[in-house]
């Protein structure tokens, strides 16, 4: 186009470029290539004709740099690693390497030995981050930039509730004062199995003060008198000698630890002098010098009718004093007043009900310790608290507002409210109650939220109980430190007690309570309503031929204080029994209980009733071939008072089956 020729001219032939090629197509038309990612200078010849000569030319290509490497645009979640592959969206023409990545801003960029490249985000950052990376064609370096955008994800929250277990903290029943006769046992000396003696206040001022035991099978009044089933041999009276010289107890005192956010339960057995009024046998119980129970009962002039009582009260984390002291109106020149025995504290999560007067009030930073915090805290996070599963009439307070839950479930105004709020249930509740606890982390950017939920259980219980304990005025035969055969072959019912030895007890048609103490013990039961002592060391404990669940003859073991029996470990020898009876002193556990356990157990028809408090724990083990599931309701009263049951049964032939009462904290592992 830029030469000048008098005629016409024809391109006859075209030399070779040095960086490039020339072509013609078929069309006649010559194209220059430049070779792959080649900028810079360039020639080649060409050659014309114009009819009468031949001419040669020059052309000079200037190939002017065009860059191959576009901008990437990636995105990975936050707190998430990033695979890098930049050269997808890049051309090339032929082949290409990445000789290197420069610094992120929120993140790094790695390059593992496999030769992969990843970029991982700064701890907990969202947004936007660039960082640039070089790449190679074998012709020339060039350099690209990668945006990544971190999208933001909520992370879990930290959470924790306190769901610490019973613990037992002390227990006693004066098992090593000496009997060396049949009359009281003076123990000299302050302090006794852990009590501290109380001397006062005392209305007549001239008995000798002492620890006064008696032990089964002295002679109180004349009578031949007993400890109450299962609780060994000796118990101690309060009481105030209006003669001088005569032996008292004027009270006890005992300093106590305690817990914050834990329920306190004085358990011990009681029974009045034998026929005194309750001007002689009153007590109180004291807590740092609070009165916190009055009581008195009687007995007849035959037997002692000993009861159980439980007194509860609140730890603070500070120590608290403990004052059993005898109230006696009326005295003797004796001493008569009340009979102590089985004493135990035991320590529960929870509250008395009614410790605000109409209301129990539950104080939830107690139990959510240390407070509900956010694990990203670079300020792109806020914090929730929601309680849910909440039943039995219950309300929220915070400082002088009461809130309402809406379907069970409540969220606090502020985290902050965490440390003042209060679960409030009406006085008359009682039971174990149990909740959601739900702390929640929520983005801001983009509403992701993370929950982090645990269920908090807490015990509320009532200030007082009392529970008739039975046995009394029947035909009593007690043996001796050997092994004895102890039977009853009265027309009444029998109290058998082994004591210690070896012993054999015999139980005849009617309703027989047979304890064997402590040793290697067989215990028959027969005919009727029998009760038998559960003791480990047994041999045989078998009720014998009570009719079973739904007659009137039913043969019940009792389990003594804090008693546990895993039947996962052991096959204990308990054969003919339709009940299990927890509700004595302590909390008590059934474990791993099969439906072959059942089988063994009952005989048929196979169905055992398990009754307790809410301090009692079953468990029911599956195996292969022999399930439990809950398959109803049903109602059983033993020994006077009715118990709601819930039903499981099992699989296995037969349908075992288990009526456990509601109250019990069950499980099916």
């Amino acid at each position: 186009s830029n030469d000048s020729f008098e005629g016409s001219a024809t391109v006859t032939g075209y030399g070779s470029a040095s960086h490039g090629t020339v072509t013609v197509g078929t069309d006649g038309v010559a194209v220059y290539t430049p070779t792959a990612d080649y900028n810079g200078t360039d020639t080649f010849t060409y050659t014309v004709s114009n009819g009468g000569g031949a001419e040669t030319g020059t052309v000079t290509v200037t190939v002017t740099a065009v860059s191959d490497v576009a901008t990437d645009q990636l995105t990975t979640a936050e707190d998430t690693q990033l695979t890098l592959n930049v050269l997808s969206n890049d051309s090339f023409e032929g082949s290409a390497t990445v000789t290197g990545y420069g610094s992120a801003s929120y993140g790094t960029v790695t390059v593992g030995t496999d030769g992969v490249a990843v970029y991982t985000p700064t701890e907990d950052y969202s947004g936007t981050d660039t960082f640039t990376y070089t790449v190679s064609n074998g012709g020339g370096v060039e350099t690209g930039t990668a945006m990544v955008t971190v999208t933001p994800v909520a992370d879990m929250p930290n959470l924790t509730v306190v769901n610490n277990a019973s613990a037992s903290v002390f227990t006693n029943s004066w098992e090593s004062a000496a009997n060396s006769g049949t009359g009281a046992e003076a123990v000299s000396g302050t302090s006794f199995d852990g009590w501290d003696r109380v001397d006062s206040p005392d209305s007549d001022g001239v008995g000798t003060n002492v620890f006064e035991i008696w032990s089964t099978g002295d002679s109180y009044s004349g009578t031949t008198v007993y400890a109450s089933a299962g609780n060994g041999i000796n118990w101690l009276e309060l009481n105030n000698a209006n003669k001088t010289g005569n032996n008292q107890t004027i009270g006890m005192s005992r300093d106590i630890p305690t817990t914050a956010g834990r329920v306190y339960e004085l358990s011990f057995d009681y029974a009045g002098a034998l026929g005194r009024t309750t001007a002689y046998t009153s007590i109180q119980i004291y807590d740092n010098d609070n009165l916190i129970q009055s009581y008195s009962n009687t007995s007849t002039s035959s037997f002692f009718d000993w009861k159980n009582l439980i007194v509860r009260f609140e730890g603070d984390g500070n120590t608290h004093k403990l004052k059993l002291i005898t109230t006696a109106t009326s005295t003797t020149n004796a001493g008569s007043g009340a009979m102590i025995d089985d004493v135990s504290l035991t320590s529960k999560q929870g509250v008395v009900a009614g410790n605000a007067g109409a209301t129990t009030e539950i104080s939830l930073a107690q139990y959510v310790t240390p407070a509900p915090s956010l694990n990203d805290t670079d300020g792109s996070e806020t914090l929730s608290i929601k309680l849910s599963g909440l039943t039995g009439g219950a309300t929220i307070k915070i400082g002088a507002t009461t809130y309402t839950p809406v379907g069970g479930s409540f969220t606090l105004p502020s985290e902050s409210d965490l440390s003042t709020a209060k679960l409030v249930l009406p006085n008359t509740y009682e039971g174990y109650y149990t909740f959601n606890v739900t702390a929640r982390a929520t983005e801001g950017a983009n509403s992701d939220y993370a929950d982090n939920t645990k269920t908090l259980g807490v015990y509320v219980l009532g200030a007082f109980s009392t529970v008739d304990l039975l046995g009394e005025g029947l035909v009593i035969k007690k043996g001796t430190i050997n092994a004895d055969t102890l039977s009853n072959t009265a027309k009444n019912g029998g109290y058998l007690m082994g004591l210690a030895g070896n012993d054999t007890l015999n139980a005849n048609t009617n309703d027989d309570w047979l304890d064997g103490g402590t040793g290697s013990d067989v215990l028959h039961g027969s005919g009727g309503s029998d009760h038998l002592v559960y003791d480990s060391a047994d041999t045989v404990i078998d009720g014998g031929t009570g009719v079973g669940t739904g007659t009137s003859a039913i043969d019940i073991l009792i389990l003594p204080t804090a008693t546990n029996i895993d039947f996962g470990a052991s096959s204990p020898p308990i054969t003919n029994m339709e009940v299990i009876d927890l509700t004595g002193n302590g909390d008590h556990t059934i474990s791993n209980l099969s439906g072959q356990d059942v089988k063994d157990i009952t005989g048929s028809p196979y169905v055992l009733t398990i009754i307790g408090d809410y301090g009692d724990t079953v468990s029911l083990q599956d195996i292969t071939g022999a399930t439990w599931s809950m398959t109803g309701t049903s109602s059983h009263t033993v020994d006077g008072v009715t118990y709601a049951c819930d039903v499981y049964t099992n699989t296995l032939t037969g349908s075992p089956q288990v009526d456990v009462a509601h109250v019990l904290h069950m499980s099916i592992i």
